[in-house]
């Protein structure tokens, strides 16, 4: 169980990382 919880909560903040990556290159775009 906590190691699920690990891996998702690794998964969500990559994500929650990638998104915040992808609004800084279209900020640098616009």
């Amino acid at each position: 169980m906590i190691f699920i919880g690990y891996l998702f909560g690794i998964r969500s903040e990559r994500r929650l990382v990638d998104e915040i990556h992808h609004n800084l290159v279209l900020g640098g775009f616009f």
